[in-house]
């Protein structure tokens, strides 16, 4: 996930500036954040969203890689 964009020749030097405010929040407020964000993108199916993406991705190679090998098998055994 993106927030910012940054051309880059200010790439460096604006995530330096992003690191330097999240390092001075307190740890636990931003332990708690970080598990709001988590937790509301839960909610949106953010999550299941990911995993049926991977899945998808898994059989997509799966079958890619089946189809490479029946046609190599063809091409050997005609």
């Amino acid at each position: 996930m993106a927030n910012y964009v940054f051309p880059k020749g200010k790439l460096e030097r604006e995530t330096l500036k992003i690191a330097r405010r999240i390092a001075n929040v307190d740890l636990e407020l931003l332990s708690l954040s970080k598990r709001v964000v988590n937790r509301t993108f839960d909610q949106m199916g953010f999550s299941v969203s990911c995993n049926t993406g991977r899945s998808l991705t898994v059989l997509a190679i799966f079958y890619r890689m089946q189809s490479v090998r029946l046609k190599r098998s063809a091409a050997r055994k005609g």
